[in-house]
């Protein structure tokens, strides 16, 4: 259950408003939609005949009261604390509302700090549509919590869920991104980079794997990132192998071979004998064609 929090503080002193009024604090509206169960006010007069309410503000000034429910009177003045269901019966609030007051003796405490109070005479716990004055910057010393609902939590989740599922869909970018340096390191052999994009993006996709309800859209996006790890493999040991290749080609031994193995085929010539000499033009046949031989032609052909 996620707490409710509406109302300024218990614990502002300074000037005292009289009673006689219904006073709506503007500071700090609802931020969930429940039920209050706690509520806490100072005072500089005891207060007597307290009533408390949740309002909607419907525009202009004019509000109208959601639900509301009785305080027992103060025994002294000071800061009082009201629980539910022992002190006062527990009662509904919406996201966005605000909480008010009305009490027919004493002096609740406020200050100049805050964003403004709505009051009008009389007592209007409860009413509807009624027109009331704003006084700027004041700010009661009124304060009260509460409990969401379970319906109000699952709305919560699903909203949450929405805007990650919007942010998966961002993550294309990451693809693209991945895509054209792959790209650049089968043209240049340079992996510098990849490494670190991949792995940021599979902590992301980790993170969001923990969120119920989006595994499907979560599986994908780890399909995609286990083939880019997986081609990024390929491309490492093909650069290797290549790299490995040059090195061979550029060795005098290999050129030693060569020239011996020639040799060797120029002796068998000098016999009149059919299938040595046929042995021989295959024998060079290979060697021209290892002279000739690309592996980097090779591999990329593979990676197409």
């Amino acid at each position: 259950m996620a707490a409710i929090d509406v109302g300024s503080s218990c614990d502002i002193t300074g000037s005292v408003a009289t009673a006689g009024k219904t006073r709506i604090d503007k500071q700090n509206s609802a931020n969930l939609t429940g039920t209050i169960d706690y509520c806490c006010l100072n005072s500089d007069t005891a207060l007597t005949g307290i009533k408390i309410a949740s309002f909607i503000n419907e525009g202009g000034n004019v509000l109208s009261t959601h639900d509301y429910t009785g305080l027992a009177d103060q025994g002294s003045s000071g800061l009082s604390e009201y629980n539910a269901p022992e002190d006062f019966t527990a009662f509904d609030i919406d996201a966005g509302e605000y909480l008010g007051i009305y009490y027919s003796s004493g002096g609740i405490r406020f200050n100049n700090s805050g964003v403004g109070q709505w009051n009008s005479s009389g007592d209007h716990i409860p009413s509807s549509s009624v027109t009331y004055s704003l006084t700027s910057n004041v700010q009661l010393s009124l304060y009260a919590t509460g409990n969401t609902t379970g319906e109000e939590i699952i709305i919560k989740i699903i909203n949450e869920t929405l805007q990650i599922v919007e942010g998966i869909k961002k993550l294309s970018w990451i693809k693209k991104v991945v895509d054209e340096m792959l790209q650049i390191s089968e043209t240049t052999g340079r992996l510098t980079g990849i490494t670190k994009i991949i792995n940021e993006t599979l902590q992301i996709v980790e993170s969001l794997a923990k969120i119920t309800g989006i595994t499907k859209v979560v599986n994908e996006v780890l399909q995609l990132n286990e083939l880019i790890l997986q081609k990024t493999k390929i491309i490492k040991i093909i650069n290797e192998v290549l790299q490995f290749s040059e090195k061979i080609f550029k060795k005098g031994f290999t050129k030693k071979i060569i020239n011996e193995t020639l040799q060797l085929s120029e002796n068998y010539q000098f016999r009149d004998n059919k299938p040595v000499r046929i042995r021989t033009n295959l024998t060079i046949q290979i060697l021209s064609s290892l002279k000739t031989f690309s592996f980097k032609n090779t591999t990329r052909e593979i990676l197409k």
